[in-house]
C-alpha cells in the first residue's frame, strides 16, 4: 500500500500537482486510484461543489476522511 498526502493552500495549485504526482508516479509502476482519491476541505472559503474534475476523473471533496489500512 502506497499513500500520498499532498498539502497545497488552493485548489487551483491541488490540481496540477496531482498531474505531476501521477506523471512521475507513473515510470515507477505507480498509478493513483481516482476512486479513491479525496480532496479535503479546509478552512476558509468552503468549496461548495462536491468533486472537482482531474486527469478526467471526479475527485470528491470531503470534509473529512479517516485513514484506513
Amino acid at each position: 500500500m502506497d499513500d500520498v498526502c499532498l498539502l497545497a493552500e488552493m485548489l487551483e495549485i491541488l490540481e496540477p500537482g496531482l498531474l505531476v504526482l501521477q506523471d512521475e508516479a507513473a515510470p515507477l509502476g505507480l498509478q493513483i486510484n481516482w476512486s479513491k482519491t479525496k480532496i479535503q476541505r479546509v478552512g476558509e472559503p468552503r468549496l461548495t461543489q462536491p468533486s472537482v474534475l482531474v486527469a478526467a476523473e471526479n475527485v470528491d471533496l470531503v470534509d473529512e476522511f479517516t485513514f484506513a489500512r
